[in-house]
């Protein structure tokens, strides 16, 4: 749903509220409250599907080719996890990071690049989904609701423009600008 249905669903339900209750000026706020609840509801649930992506993968043997890591799971796995990224954690502070090239039954081929430490991996353990970038980007996602929830944007109007109270300005080039043709 686009935040513009969801502000106007919201107006309408404030617009339904008893004079008593409200005045414009609140009912308004009461939109604006009710569309950064739900753009906010819309990042959490973004988390939660993202949460439950990260089934782990128990194996129980590793051979190294390469670059690669061919593992054998627990169990049989789907080609829905192919192109995965995916991490297996060493330690608390170290891990082995790749993509998933393929998958075949009870094996998983894994291409983790050059440059990593294969030498502390054991023979059993578990790939987990690796969702750092993801996690970066919703926290991004959410610093920028923040800011125009509260008014922290660079842009000042940016929040009047989303609510609908001020419409966008056309863009327009600067006076001040004089194109030459000697280069």
């Amino acid at each position: 749903r686009s935040l513009a249905t969801a502000l106007s669903r919201a107006r309408s339900r404030a617009a339904s509220l008893p004079p008593s209750y409200t005045t414009c000026g609140d009912a308004t706020q009461l939109a604006e409250s009710e569309l950064f609840d739900q753009w906010s509801a819309a990042l959490r649930a973004k988390e939660g599907i993202q949460h439950l992506r990260k089934e782990p993968i128990r194996f129980t043997g590793v051979e190294i080719e390469g670059t690669r890591l061919i593992l054998t799971a627990r169990h049989n796995l789907g080609e829905a996890i192919t192109g995965q990224q995916r991490m297996i954690r060493l330690d608390q502070h170290n891990a082995i990071y790749g993509e998933i090239e393929r998958t075949d039954g009870d094996t998983v081929l894994l291409y983790c690049g050059p440059g990593q430490d294969f030498s502390a991996i054991s023979s059993n353990g578990i790939l987990e989904l690796d969702v750092r970038q993801s996690q970066i980007a919703l926290r991004r996602q959410n610093a920028a609701l923040d800011a125009v929830r509260f008014g922290r944007n660079t842009r000042p109007d940016l929040r009047d423009i989303l609510t609908g109270k001020k419409l966008p300005e056309v863009p327009r080039p600067p006076d001040d600008i004089v194109f030459s043709s000697l280069i």
